[in-house]
């Protein structure tokens, strides 16, 4: 503690009144421990931009082509994707919406396609997610949200990278 200093528990700071003027001094504390701060590579960042980037391409592209189907859902897509941006495979993973909801979403990325290529941290086949969440009401009231996530899929030439995924979201 700095000498002459008395913190104040709650405000860390000491007034003093001098005649009619409020004058506010600062009060530090000596030996505050260091905060801990994480470093990023230069390429582990430029990899994220570059995913973050193809992500938000592709919900723009799928968002302007999701027609939002009455009621409250969820759909969750997960696409398997070649280096090239093909799509091999589309499943449901979970899904608490009706059909017309699930049909909604899996037109919605169809008419997105194709993905052009992903970015260069993924080089080999790939797992996509898209959530679809969305409410709508016969009022016209609605909310809707799509979150997606791009991972890699372990093969014995990429093992270490398993599990390096990107993740955005956005809500409308």
């Amino acid at each position: 503690m700095k000498r002459g200093c008395i913190p104040l528990c709650r405000a860390n700071f000491m007034t003093m009144t001098l005649g009619l003027v409020l004058v506010a001094m600062p009060c530090t504390l000596a030996h505050q421990p260091a905060k801990k701060t994480e470093s990023v590579s230069p390429s582990a960042a430029v990899d994220n931009r570059e995913s973050q980037a193809f992500l938000a391409n592709l919900r723009g592209r799928v968002l302007n082509n999701w027609l939002l189907p009455d009621g409250k859902n969820v759909v969750v897509l997960v696409a398997t994707v070649n280096g090239h941006g093909d799509v091999t495979d589309v499943s449901t993973s979970e899904s608490t919406a009706d059909p017309l909801a699930i049909e909604a979403a899996r037109n919605a990325f169809e008419k997105s396609q194709p993905l052009g290529l992903l970015p260069s941290r993924y080089a080999g086949d790939c797992k996509i997610t898209l959530t679809f969440t969305s409410n709508v009401d016969p009022h016209g009231d609605s909310t809707s949200d799509l979150t997606s996530r791009i991972d890699l899929i372990k093969t014995s030439t990429n093992e270490g990278k398993q599990g390096t995924g990107a993740q955005a979201a956005t809500g409308q």
